[in-house]
């Protein structure tokens, strides 16, 4: 999990939080979940003069799930400068998402180095953007490229059991064949690798 902090003096700073949800194992009344990362951007809520420190508690705020493919195309826009934009539809909300270098708003130029993710459920009234400066962008960079590590190696050790576990009901239903050193190596457990 890693949380970004932007409060502003104006107020209208955000947070954002990304955290793993590497994938659900299976179990025989569930199906397999797919890893994704959890987003939550909240609205900042007041600013302290004397500290210089902003408040997000109750802030109106907004989630929404990345999957591997959408956090490969946030690297794609940190490495390129493409920009990364979808639209998630789902139960209770339309999302659109955004992932851009920074551009002055007039001119739309890039405005230095940095890059804004941006959240919008029903347009721009109801639109959380937060920036990311140089060397912000690296940590975010680096826990995207975790996270689809972690969501595949998930996807993998969940294929390796549903192999596994076919392969144990094939041996139960087929009558036993006779004793040759080619299916004994078929169903020695050393085809899945280490555990």
């Amino acid at each position: 999990m890693i949380t970004f902090f932007k409060p502003n003096k104006n107020q209208s700073g955000s947070l954002v939080n990304f955290s793993v949800a590497a994938g659900q194992p299976s179990n025989p009344e569930k199906e397999f979940k797919e890893g994704c990362v959890y987003c939550k951007v909240v609205k900042q809520t007041a600013w302290n003069e004397k500290t210089h420190t902003g408040s997000f508690k109750g802030g109106d705020s907004l989630n929404v799930k990345l999957n591997m493919i959408e956090l490969g195309k946030m690297i794609a826009t940190m490495e390129s400068k493409i920009p990364f934009s979808t639209y998630h539809t789902g139960y209770d909300q339309n999302v659109g998402i955004n992932f851009s270098v920074w551009r002055d708003k007039e001119t739309k130029e890039e405005k230095g180095y940095g890059l804004i993710f941006s959240v919008a459920k029903g347009g721009e009234k109801n639109k959380f953007a937060v920036g990311f400066q140089p060397g912000e962008d690296v940590v975010l960079k680096k826990f995207c490229e975790l996270a689809i590590e972690h969501i595949m190696m998930a996807n993998y050790a969940e294929e390796k059991r549903r192999i596994k576990k076919s392969f144990a009901n094939k041996n139960k239903t087929e009558p036993a064949a006779e004793s040759t050193q080619e299916n004994n190596e078929l169903e020695d457990d050393s085809v899945f690798g280490e555990e």
